[in-house]
């Protein structure tokens, strides 16, 4: 059990205990399959925008961007059929979004803002049995307030609509950052979401209404950029304080009596997934007395977390943790993208 109180594991065990046992008690992954598409290429534009905002602006940190992007999550480790939500979630569609977004919002936030940190790793102070590990993409302030902001980078597969944005209030990733953050600058502006749409459309299509209303929509990938800025006051802070203590006494009280409830309205979410434990609950398979046909499956790896992964070596394993996973589908030929020039800019 190594760093179980990240906000994940906390949202893990309140959807399902018994996912929570297997994946931070157990540490169990599924023989033959490392981390999920999805995962892996959210990690690779993460390192892509800390890139950016861990240098200066202009062509040259655009370019070593797009170099951690494709380093991070190479395109011969990519799935062989991208389709569902994950259709957008290529390489070329993100460099296309990466070179967007540093012309436009990432220039005027090198104007605008002071950057105080990135994909910093904090564990807050005074807690003792109820610690937590955060690890915030950004921290900003801004030059014209002088107000600090916190900064999560979300890539996804869906609309940036009311819909999408109202599920981060309320959500106690977005409290727990923001009590982190004004416990140590002393002070809190407002948390944004940061959010990337990497969409795909089997046909042209033109809107009826919208801004792009009565304008011939391309098939193929398409982008969208957009944030939002969330309010998080002393009065959600405290709550979610709370929050955090109540499921970490359930975590303890399982523990203690190795009892996990188990919750089916998480086994299947839709077309593009399964709980990755759904082959031993599903014979309600228990560690204790099933482990030779569990281990068929699943194996026990380290489970310490690297940034935001997992490492995939044994438990008791020398020298640095690794969380490159092993791919489970065939690569597929992909068109090598060029990062265009930055227009107007001096390197």
């Amino acid at each position: 059990m190594i760093d179980p109180y990240r906000n994940s594991a906390l949202q893990c065990y309140r959807d399902c205990a018994t996912r929570y046992k297997f994946d931070w008690e157990l540490n169990l992954v599924q023989i033959g399959r490392g981390e999920s598409h999805d995962v892996r290429y959210g990690v690779a534009f993460h390192a892509a925008m800390a890139t950016l905002y861990t240098g200066s602006y202009g062509a040259a940190t655009l370019q070593r961007a797009w170099e951690a992007f494709k380093d991070a999550y190479p395109a011969d480790q990519y799935p062989g059929d991208l389709v569902g939500v994950q259709a957008g979630k290529t390489q070329q569609n993100a460099g296309n979004a990466l070179w967007d977004y540093a012309r436009t919002t990432w220039r005027q936030d090198c104007i605008d803002y002071e950057v105080l940190e990135v994909e910093t790793q904090s564990t807050p102070a005074g807690q003792g049995e109820y610690d937590r590990t955060l690890t915030l993409d950004l921290v900003l302030r801004d030059k014209r307030s002088g107000g600090v902001i916190g900064v999560d980078h979300k890539t996804v597969g869906k609309y940036l609509n009311d819909e999408y944005w109202s599920k981060y209030e309320p959500s106690s990733q977005v409290r727990m950052y923001a009590a982190d953050v004004k416990a140590r600058y002393g002070s809190f502006a407002g948390f944004v979401i940061n959010g990337f749409s990497m969409m795909h459309r089997d046909r042209a299509y033109t809107p009826r209404k919208g801004p792009n209303k009565g304008v011939q929509l391309p098939a193929g990938d398409w982008f969208e950029h957009a944030r939002m800025a969330y309010h998080v006051n002393q009065r959600k802070m405290d709550a979610e304080e709370a929050n955090l203590r109540a499921t970490v006494d359930q975590i303890a009280a399982s523990r203690a009596t190795n009892t996990w409830s188990y919750n089916t309205d998480r086994c299947h979410g839709n077309s593009m997934f399964e709980c990755p434990y759904y082959r031993i609950c599903e014979p309600a398979y228990a560690w204790e007395d099933d482990r030779e046909l569990i281990e068929e499956w699943y194996r026990v790896v380290c489970g310490r977390r690297v940034g935001n992964g997992r490492c995939q070596r044994d438990p008791n394993h020398d020298g640095d943790h690794d969380a490159t996973p092993q791919p489970d589908a065939q690569p597929v030929p992909v068109v090598p993208f060029e990062m265009p020039a930055l227009s107007n800019v001096e390197d």
